[in-house]
């Protein structure tokens, strides 16, 4: 049997489609291009050879600079700078802030189960942990024992603390200690939101490198069904209709989507689970996590499903947008750059913009979904100016920040009035004023918004 060189990917419902554009992405990050028609992808067989290299590789690049390994090596550079200075420009709030990181950063994250996990595969065998515990006691600053008078005293104890913070950092910076704590972080926070469960997610995993658990899970059953005989094979996957051997794989390890075919009989039609998948499309599924863009647990998704090309520019723009467009990433929302991707002035005399169009959110490990009319796409696109005035308006309330332009774009995107959300906020700055961030200019831009709006649900 003559294998096939190249695998399909067809475009499908959204989380195929999510899964589709994450294929795209962990290969065009590893610079291989995959080819595309109107409504398919085509990965070459032989980027199988080094995929979960690949897939790492993508969450390593895109998120890495909000992962636990950065807040551990983020002190690396000041501590030299303090040392190349003889801590000339060294204060009380530098001296707080570093305290702060030693307790609740560094020795936080390196006695986490997820890195105990990860140092049997390090070549250094220094004892991280133990080397925290050994690093030296920081002085407490009271009113009368405050910086000024222990200053000198603090100068010397953070000369020697640098000293044993060294093999520390040397230690997260060998080629191997890289290849896995940047990634780490990135498992629990963004690969984990579609799915969980087998392969590195298993509680019964024994396997500690989450390159080889992906690769056995997902990379090896693709190779194997491309070398199998399927002539005589009675399943179908219910994704794509391929032929399937044995219904070993399903959609349980899907957050949110799959369920126990082996507990939840009732769920499937007579109590006969035929939901099964191909190993091809769980490879697929596996890649939705790179299809979405997530930051600090929220998730955006645009199903622009016209064509591939339309599909994969328009979540790449708004990629773009949430990584390019600020510093401070907190700042930044999913919804906040997919409209600024949807008001661009390139995107102005694109057709398929103004085209109906699915958008699915994840929060609080739950996905919502929308559909984005026309008349809102026009209104974002009219009121671009006022949605920008937003940025940086925000409330606090029980104890919560609430940044507007978010919470306006998802009013807009319900077809909600904002009346009553203008009220809230007006509310809650003449009772708190200290607990709201927002300017007279941008209680207007929020009427501005809201009234053509209305003018739009009118037409």
């Amino acid at each position: 049997m003559a294998q096939a060189e190249t695998i399909q990917f067809t475009m499908n419902d959204w989380l195929s489609n999510a899964g589709i554009v994450g294929v795209h992405n962990i290969l065009a990050n590893a610079d291989l291009i995959p080819r595309e028609n109107e409504n398919a992808l085509y990965m070459n067989v032989s980027d199988l050879n080094e995929f979960s290299q690949y897939y790492f590789k993508f969450f390593l690049d895109q998120y890495q600079s909000l992962s636990s390994y950065a807040k551990i090596m983020a002190y690396q550079e000041k501590i030299n700078h303090w040392q190349q200075t003889d801590y000339e420009d060294f204060s009380s709030e530098d001296y707080a802030d570093f305290k702060d990181y030693i307790q609740n950063t560094l020795k936080y994250y390196v006695k986490a189960n997820s890195f105990k996990k990860i140092y049997p595969l390090i070549i250094n065998h220094l004892d991280v942990i133990q080397a925290t515990k050994e690093l030296p006691k920081l002085v407490n600053l009271t009113q009368k024992n405050n910086f000024k008078v222990k200053r000198p005293e603090i100068i010397e104890l953070m000369k020697e603390m640098s000293q044993q913070l060294r093999p520390i950092y040397d230690y997260f910076t060998a080629p191997d200690a890289k290849k896995y704590f940047p990634v780490l972080s990135t498992l629990y926070t963004v690969v984990n939101n579609t799915w969980t469960n087998i392969s590195y997610f298993n509680r019964s995993n024994k396997e500690p490198d989450f390159y080889i658990a992906y690769e056995k899970t997902f990379v090896d059953p693709v190779r194997e069904y491309l070398t199998t005989d399927h002539s005589k094979d009675k399943y179908h996957c219910s994704n794509c209709n391929r032929p399937v051997t044995k219904p070993d794989l399903s959609y349980t390890f899907l957050n949110d989507m799959g369920f126990d075919t082996a507990r939840k009989t009732s769920n499937v039609w007579d109590f006969n689970n035929d939901l099964t998948i191909c190993p091809i499309c769980q490879l697929m599924y596996s890649c939705s996590s790179a299809g979405f863009n997530f930051i600090y647990g929220h998730g955006l998704f645009v199903n622009s499903n016209n064509n591939i090309d339309e599909l994969i520019s328009i979540n790449r723009k708004i990629n773009q947008e949430i990584w390019q467009s600020s510093d401070d990433k907190r700042q930044v929302t999913p919804y906040a750059a997919m409209i600024r991707t949807l008001t661009e002035q390139q995107l102005k005399d694109k057709e398929y913009v103004l085209d109906d169009v699915q958008v699915i959110e994840y929060e609080n490990e739950h996905y919502r979904f929308n559909i984005l009319p026309r008349n809102i796409v026009r209104l974002f696109k009219k009121d671009a100016a006022s949605f920008n005035r937003l940025r940086g308006a925000n409330y606090s309330l029980n104890g919560t920040r609430h940044y507007v332009y978010e919470e306006v774009a998802d009013y807009v995107l319900n077809s909600q009035n904002l009346y009553l959300y203008v009220n809230q906020i007006l509310k809650i700055y003449l009772s708190q004023p200290t607990a709201v961030f927002i300017q007279a200019e941008q209680v207007d831009a929020l009427l501005k918004i809201n009234h053509d709006f209305l003018e739009g649900m009118k037409n």
